[in-house]
C-alpha cells in the first residue's frame, strides 16, 4: 500500500518485493522512510518482525534491460546489509 501512489509493487521471491515507480520518483525516498516507520512500530508491537533491507536504483531514459537496474538495486540492498551490520549509519541508495 505503500508505494500505490507511485507504480506497482510486485513480489519476485520468497521475501523479496519490487517498486516500479512511474510517477512521482521525487517521493520515492519519503514512502521509503514511511515504510521503516511502519515497520519499526509493527517491530515494537511483535519482536518477531524481522528487520528489512531496501536497495534502490533508476533506470534512465536510455535504459533497455530491466535486469541491469534490478542488479543495481540489488547491489545497494546488499551494500545497505552490510553497513547496517556493521553498526554504521545504513545509507540507502
Amino acid at each position: 500500500r505503500t508505494f500505490m501512489s507511485v507504480g506497482f509493487c510486485y513480489r519476485t521471491g520468497g521475501d523479496e518485493f519490487l517498486v516500479v515507480a512511474k510517477k512521482h520518483l521525487s517521493r520515492v525516498d519519503e514512502l521509503t522512510e514511511t515504510l521503516l516507520q511502519r515497520i519499526e512500530q509493527e517491530q515494537q508491537k511483535d519482536s518477531r518482525i524481522p528487520d528489512i533491507s531496501i536497495g534502490m536504483a533508476e533506470a534512465d531514459k536510455n535504459c533497455r534491460d530491466i535486469e541491469v537496474v534490478i542488479q543495481a538495486a540489488d547491489q545497494a540492498m546488499y551494500r545497505t546489509k552490510h553497513t547496517h551490520k556493521t553498526g554504521d549509519i545504513p545509507i540507502i541508495d
